[in-house]
């Protein structure tokens, strides 16, 4: 046992804990996996106190490289590369999609009713934008009767800048000098799916228009 408290199990090298390790730390977290000289380093596994969890390979006592953060007893779960404890791809937004009933194509040679279009909903903080699904039980067809809702979860990186292309066309280029800044243009990157994440738990509230 250190003079902090933390109970060690392994094997000591020059007075150090190294190679395959258990630390029971006095703040309550346990430690299962390599360590260099005491510092969580290598392919281990982390439970901390509050059930948070982590699982791949460590370096100066945070997890660098492979890995997997989930809770114990529960469903969430995001693997990835971790930088200094830190995921390099988080989820920033959702998106929330209606899959059924689908919206039946309008013939463009119609006349449009102005009093049925539908009215623009706006976003509620801290609620996003509402969805008004019309769902017309009297139907026959059942898809039509069934309200689909399809989630999904991505990370929308930063907005950057990059020069803007000179034109190929020569007689459209214009005449820069030696000193001249190339001109920027800010690009936002397309959203990247979160394939790597699994069992984060959403609610739905539902209401009912007579």
């Amino acid at each position: 046992m250190t003079k902090n408290g933390d109970l060690i199990k392994g094997t000591f090298s020059k007075n150090w804990p190294n190679g395959e390790t258990e630390i029971q730390f006095a703040n309550g977290d346990l430690y299962q996996g390599e360590v260099v000289r005491g510092v969580m380093t290598g392919n281990g596994f982390l439970q901390c106190s509050n059930k948070d969890s982590f699982r791949g390979e460590f370096k100066d006592g945070k997890l660098n490289g492979s890995g997997c953060f989930f809770v114990e007893g529960g469903t969430f779960q995001l693997s990835g590369n971790y930088t200094d404890g830190v995921p390099d791809r988080e989820t920033t937004n959702y998106v929330l999609s209606v899959t059924s009933p689908c919206e039946e194509a309008e013939d463009p040679k119609a006349k449009k009713d102005p009093k049925k279009a539908a009215p623009v909903a706006d976003e509620v903080e801290g609620q996003g934008h509402p969805h008004k699904v019309v769902i017309d039980v009297c139907k026959e067809e059942e898809d039509k009767k069934t309200l689909g809702l399809c989630l999904t979860v991505v990370f929308q990186g930063p907005d950057y800048e990059e020069e803007v292309p000179e034109d190929d066309d020569p007689k459209k280029k214009k005449t820069k000098g030696d000193n001249d800044e190339p001109e920027m243009r800010s690009v936002t990157p397309d959203p990247i799916t979160m394939e790597n994440e699994d069992g984060r738990e959403f609610e739905v509230e539902l209401g009912r228009m007579e």
